[in-house]
């Protein structure tokens, strides 16, 4: 068996060990919402998120008869998400009650927080800032969350669902009227990712000599560097790009390359050994894992020295897990279900694993293990909620996709 396969076999098996521990921590927690919001809203809610859903199929389904454009046609779907995030935002802010909201400024409440501060000033009403600014940053995340799935799946309806999925994600909605650092943090881990799965098809190109992916990695380092500043862990950045790195396969190699002047330094007596290290092949993806670890790295020490805040305190793993379940038992009993059982179908099915979906449980198994070692646990509750839905979609990708595509090949082979 391949390292590559080994690898995503242990993540995927990780993650369903991990989400029935959830499960068993769930079904003996007595946790109820802490919304308050009762159960004719909950209602609406579950009505609202398959609406959108059907309502997106259909629309898409009449513009793709009458436009032959598919520009136009994609320009419309992004303009459908836009109008689903504002109306569930609107019905939020109609449902609930707080009507103040303080901003505190500083650097524990993340440096973001100064443009929360300048529009509240602006329009004079801090509440109003907050729910703009969560509006933009989740119409964002979710266009994001459509061009992940688009790279990795290659369906439209699949990518926009999944959208809709995040749009709907309660903590965000939940606290659209409050400022919430860590939101753009998702919006940050994100870009991140966006970044990653185009830099895994660059390096996968054996075609493609040129050094793009160098500009990619130096971008996901400045975006790792910013999503730390602002409170997030580098430990999160190392986990995930380790992992994707030695759990891709087929990648191009490259060589160091050592000028001309230096070596005339170094001497003849060294020679032989520059000519060594110039032959030694290193794959791309190493290249990228040491550039962007190097950036943030760079970033994260200026930070501690400058701020003395680490991020880091040492927590209960089983504590941790369970502070990610404060929100909604019900709901997270459902969804893990859900996706554990696709998980399950997936590795009886025998389905190929791949590497992109993997980079998505790992960031839903960094919520889970992380959040022992994250200051503030909001950081990794919000991580888990994004990512428990988009693994939802993920699971099932694995089972439904995977077997259409040996269909198309078995269609081939005969």
């Amino acid at each position: 068996m391949k390292r590559s396969r080994i690898i995503c076999s242990s993540i995927i098996v990780l993650s369903i060990l991990l989400s029935i521990f959830c499960v068993f921590v769930l079904a003996k927690s007595s946790v109820e919402n802490k919304s308050g919001l009762n159960f004719n809203v909950k209602f609406l809610y579950v009505l609202l998120v398959i609406a959108c859903m059907g309502l997106y199929f259909f629309v898409k389904k009449k513009l793709l008869s009458k436009i032959n454009n598919s520009k136009i046609v994609t320009l419309y779907c992004y303009m459908f998400l836009a109008v689903i995030v504002f109306v569930s935002r609107a019905i939020m802010v109609y449902i609930l009650n707080n009507n103040q909201s303080i901003i505190d400024l500083g650097y524990s409440n993340g440096f973001f927080s100064y443009i929360n501060y300048g529009l509240g000033k602006l329009l004079n009403n801090n509440i109003y800032a907050n729910i703009i600014i969560n509006t933009i940053i989740v119409y964002i995340s979710s266009l994001l969350i459509k061009k992940i799935f688009l790279n990795i799946t290659t369906n439209d309806f699949v990518s926009t669902i999944t959208a809709i999925i995040y749009i709907f994600v309660p903590k965000s909605l939940i606290n659209v009227k409050e400022y919430i650092k860590y939101e753009y943090n998702i919006l940050f881990i994100l870009v991140g990712i966006y970044i990653l799965v185009r830099i895994i098809d660059l390096v996968k190109d054996f075609k493609n000599k040129n050094n793009k992916y160098v500009i990619y990695s130096i971008i996901l380092g400045i975006t790792a560097s910013l999503d730390i500043l602002h409170g997030g862990s580098y430990i999160f950045w190392m986990l995930l790009l380790i992992f994707t790195t030695i759990s891709t396969t087929y990648v191009d190699i490259t060589h160091i390359k050592i000028s001309d002047d230096i070596k005339r330094k170094l001497g003849n007596k060294n020679k032989k050994i520059i000519e060594r290290i110039e032959k030694i092949n290193i794959s791309k993806l190493v290249y990228v894992c040491f550039i962007t670890l190097s950036i943030s790295l760079v970033f994260t020490i200026i930070n501690s020295l400058i701020t003395g805040v680490n991020n880091y305190e040492m927590r209960s793993v089983i504590n941790g897990i369970s502070l990610n379940l404060q929100s909604s038992r019900n709901y997270y009993l459902a969804i893990i279900i859900f996706t554990v059982v696709f998980d399950m179908l997936g590795i009886i099915l025998k389905r190929d694993i791949d590497v992109k979906m993997v980079i998505i449980k790992i960031c839903y198994l960094s919520s889970l293990v992380l959040i022992p070692f994250v200051n503030t646990p909001l950081y990794s509750s919000f991580i888990f909620d994004t990512f428990l839905c988009i693994g939802a979609v993920i699971s099932i990708c694995n089972v439904c996709i995977n077997r259409e595509e040996k269909i198309k090949l078995l269609k081939e082979k005969n």
